[in-house]
This record gives structure tokens, C-alpha cells and sequence, in this order.
């Protein structure tokens, strides 16, 4: 055996060894965490006696959306003054390996009942989506965020700002307005997450930082029904910080 399965094996001995001890100990209890390769256990020892119980342990995100600045160098017909999208919901899906179609979880449920404008674009601090979602300590591969389309008179925002182009536009510095394509012409965008070139672990009372970075850029898209047209379409990136 390898000196690192050694190691293994002894640091996993180790453990068992420290849940059977306090196995019996009516003031403690222990929590085993692992994702993508990451293993660890988690004592609480204290009076009056902890509570152990089979509910996941779970952590805090912060959903934050960056602003683009706008292209002082462009000209008025070509420059983006304001990138408006209105979000109804953020969702995480978990890393697992069989899950098809992938879960989702919600983390801003309040936008289902009252959908969020904002604007991409500007020179102000990031617009924050969720401040303090609980979500549980697991390994998380993407976000995917739902956008409106059609107008939904239960669940319009106060204003529009994007007037008769719908609930997700482009104004530009000229005053034009202009639909803001979304990709595939659904009502989503979904995005792989990560910190570096790793899915996302939260662990028990982390704190992240989920930011995501939206960007619109004008295209040509060919059918046979318009010939060959020019668009703008909204596509986005996403990271964490660990706090």
C-alpha cells in the first residue's frame, strides 16, 4: 500500500475511532461532510446536549449581480446606455452524477412573487439578488436564472422600464430601445459555477459570495422566416468567494 493510502487509511481509523468514543457521550454529536474529494467531520460538544438530528447542515449565499460600464468610445447608435432584465427566480443544482434532468433548488423564492428589473449597466456597486439564502452543504455545478418573457398579470413589478419591448431590453444612447435576446429564446440562463476550476463546495456555516457577471453583445442570427438579422443577446458567467 502507497504511503498516501497509509495515510488514508489511518487518518479514516482515526475518525471512527473518535465516533465511537463520543458515540456514547450524551453531550455531543458529529457531522460527516464530503464533496469532490473533500471529507470532513464536524464535532459539537456542549451543555445542555446538542440536538443531532438527520437535517442537513447548511450555509449562507449571497447572490450579487456586477455592473458593465458603458463604452464612453462608442457612438450613440451603438452604444448600450442601459441592459434591463427582470429575474423571477435563482436556482442551484447540486453535483450529482445520475441526476437527469438536473435538481434545482431555489434560493430566491420571493422574486417568484415579485420579479426584480435591473440594470447591467453603470458605475454603481453590484446589485444584490438575495442576501442570505440557506442552502444545504453540498457541492453545487451550476446556476441557472429565470427571467420573465411574457407579461404575467399576478406577478408584474411596479415598473417597466423597458415600456411595449417587454421585461428585458437594451436602451441606447440614442433613446432606442430594443429587445434583449435570451439564448435558445427561453426564459433562463444557465451557468456553470465554480471557484477556479472547482465546482462549489459549502460547507456547514459557510459564507459565499455568488456574483454574476451579465453580459449583452449584438450578433447575426439567420432564419428563413427574417433572412439575416441583427440581435442582442444576454449570456453570463458566474463564480464564488468564500467569505
Amino acid at each position: 500500500m502507497s504511503d498516501s493510502g497509509c495515510k488514508l487509511q489511518n487518518t479514516w481509523t482515526a475518525v471512527l475511532l473518535i465516533a465511537v468514543g463520543l458515540a456514547g457521550c450524551a453531550n455531543s454529536c458529529f457531522v460527516f461532510v464530503s464533496s469532490n474529494g473533500s471529507s470532513g467531520v464536524f464535532v459539537k460538544v456542549g451543555e445542555p446536549p446538542p440536538v443531532c438530528s438527520l437535517d442537513p447542515a447548511k450555509g449562507a449565499i449571497r447572490a450579487t449581480v456586477l455592473k458593465s460600464r458603458v463604452c464612453e468610445a462608442c457612438t450613440s447608435s451603438t452604444k448600450m446606455e442601459h441592459v434591463f432584465v427582470t429575474v423571477r427566480g435563482i436556482q442551484l443544482s447540486p453535483t450529482t452524477i445520475d441526476a437527469n434532468p438536473p435538481e434545482w433548488f431555489e434560493i430566491a423564492p420571493h422574486l417568484a412573487v415579485e420579479p426584480k428589473q435591473i440594470d447591467l449597466m453603470g458605475n454603481a456597486g453590484p446589485e444584490i439578488l438575495v442576501d442570505h439564502a440557506m442552502v444545504s452543504a453540498l457541492s453545487y455545478r451550476e446556476v441557472r436564472l429565470q427571467f420573465m418573457l411574457a407579461p404575467d398579470l399576478q406577478v408584474l413589478p411596479a415598473q417597466n422600464a423597458c415600456g411595449e419591448v417587454h421585461w428585458n431590453c437594451v436602451v441606447m444612447a440614442d433613446g432606442r430601445a430594443e429587445p434583449l435576446r435570451l439564448p435558445r429564446d427561453v426564459p433562463e440562463l444557465v451557468m456553470p459555477l465554480s471557484i477556479g476550476n472547482e465546482a462549489v463546495a459549502v460547507l456547514p456555516d459557510d459564507r459565499m459570495d455568488l456574483q454574476l457577471s451579465l453580459e449583452s453583445r449584438r450578433v447575426l442570427t439567420f432564419s428563413s422566416a427574417d433572412g439575416l438579422k441583427s440581435q442582442i443577446v444576454l449570456s453570463g458567467r458566474a463564480h464564488a468567494v468564500r467569505q
